[in-house]
Parts: structure tokens; C-alpha cells; sequence
């Protein structure tokens, strides 16, 4: 009984040592993982004065079809009422509108379509957590706008990430190693611009010129640089 006791005793102590090990290595691996991981709720582009949106008002069976601008006032007027648009999303209007038709209309329903933004923006596609369209702020990074966007996944070959900046005709790639920053090596950040496009692949690129003419093309056209969605985009790019 006494050898019992004190095989307990040391299987007892050697518990309270074992558990502090285990929390503190489980600590530390969290502490080395990248800060770009971090996901937070993204800053989803929002309505600017003299944005387009194109407005489908159904009333019953009758549907009406227009394209309404973002006056100086920050409205935008849908039906016969006017919906406070600048510096919401599209879903926010969309869902002011509908709260404010619903007190005259019973049957009707609401879609609103961008068709031309006129603020600052930069679109971020590939492997992220939340792709799409984003405000385009003063002194705006990349690292900054990959947290905007969720942050990066698992899948993302960050070794070869690009910049696209300029005409898609004639682009300038600027090529960033997020692996080394990851890792602490190489701390580079870069200024966005205005229309940037921040492409995160998924596989090593060889021809970005034609990657661009095949995927990115095509996805910004089908966009028509709008907020068209995420899950939009990410059915779009490869």
C-alpha cells in the first residue's frame, strides 16, 4: 500500500509539471505565427459621391431599371425616396431602401448593382480569407490591406505574390517575398495606389503576363470594378 501511495504521489507531481510545459509550448506557437494571419472583419468598400449604381426596383409584376448617381448630398434616390448612400456598402443601402419602401409598398423588392466608383480603391484576389473591393485610404500598405481582407490562407504561396499596378496592357509587377517577412528575415512593406491589384497565389506563376490576360482580366471586367461579392470573385480566379 505504502509503494502505491507514493507511485501516486509521483505520477501527481509529475503532472503539475507536465501541464505548465504543454500550455507554454502551446503559447509560444501561437506567438510565432505571422501577424497578417490575424482575421478581422474586413473594410468592405463603401458608397462614395458620385458612385453609379444601377437600381432594379420590382413593384408586383412591374420592374423598373435605372442608374442613379451619388449626389453631393450623399443620397441616392430609389423610387421616390432618397436612401443615404455615401460611406455605406451596398448591402447597407440596400437594406435602408427596403426598410423605407416597406412603409408604401407591400410586393416589391430591391437590387442595387455598382457600376462606376469614383473614390480610391484596390482590389485583393486570390488565396485570402475575404477577396473583393477596398477603400483605398491615405498612407494604405500591403500588409495593412491583407488584414483588411481576413488576412492570407494556408494555401497561399507567399514567395510569389504580385502587385499589379497601372493599365492591365501594359502593367508594372512589383513582386513581394511575404515568406521572408513572415518569418521575420525581411521587414518590407509597400504603399498601395490607387487601383492596385494585390493578387495572393495559390501555385508558383510563370507567366504572369499571360496570367494576367487569362484570370485577372476577365475577373475585372465580369466586376466591372464594383463590390460584386467574394464568393463572385473567388469563383472567378483560379
Amino acid at each position: 500500500m505504502r509503494r502505491i501511495a507514493i507511485t501516486g504521489i509521483i505520477f501527481f507531481l509529475s503532472c503539475l509539471f507536465l501541464v505548465p510545459f504543454s500550455l507554454a509550448e502551446e503559447v509560444v506557437t501561437k506567438a510565432e505565427e505571422p501577424a497578417v494571419k490575424t482575421t478581422v472583419t474586413p473594410s468592405v468598400y463603401t458608397v462614395g459621391v458620385g458612385d453609379v449604381l444601377s437600381v432594379r426596383l420590382r413593384e408586383g409584376v412591374k420592374l423598373t431599371e435605372y442608374d442613379a448617381t451619388v449626389m453631393s448630398t450623399g443620397t441616392i434616390v430609389i423610387s421616390f425616396i432618397e436612401v443615404e448612400a455615401a460611406g455605406h456598402t451596398i448591402d447597407e443601402i440596400r437594406e435602408k431602401a427596403q426598410q423605407e419602401l416597406s412603409k408604401y409598398i407591400r410586393d416589391f423588392s430591391v437590387d442595387l448593382i455598382p457600376r462606376e466608383w469614383r473614390e480610391k480603391k484596390v482590389f485583393i484576389l486570390g488565396e485570402v480569407q475575404n477577396p473583393g473591393v477596398y477603400n483605398l485610404s491615405a498612407g494604405l500598405t500591403l500588409l495593412q490591406a491583407l488584414t483588411m481582407a481576413g488576412g492570407y490562407k494556408n494555401t497561399a504561396v507567399l514567395k510569389d505574390m504580385r502587385i499589379i499596378r497601372g493599365e492591365l496592357d501594359n502593367p508594372k509587377l512589383i513582386r513581394v517575398n511575404l515568406k521572408r517577412t513572415a518569418k521575420g528575415k525581411e521587414v518590407k512593406d509597400v504603399l498601395l495606389a490607387q487601383n492596385d491589384v494585390i493578387y495572393v497565389p495559390r501555385s508558383a506563376i510563370g507567366d504572369w503576363n499571360n496570367f494576367i490576360n487569362l484570370y485577372i482580366r476577365p475577373t475585372m471586367e465580369v466586376l466591372s470594378l464594383p463590390l460584386g461579392g467574394a464568393s463572385t470573385i473567388k469563383n472567378l480566379t483560379p
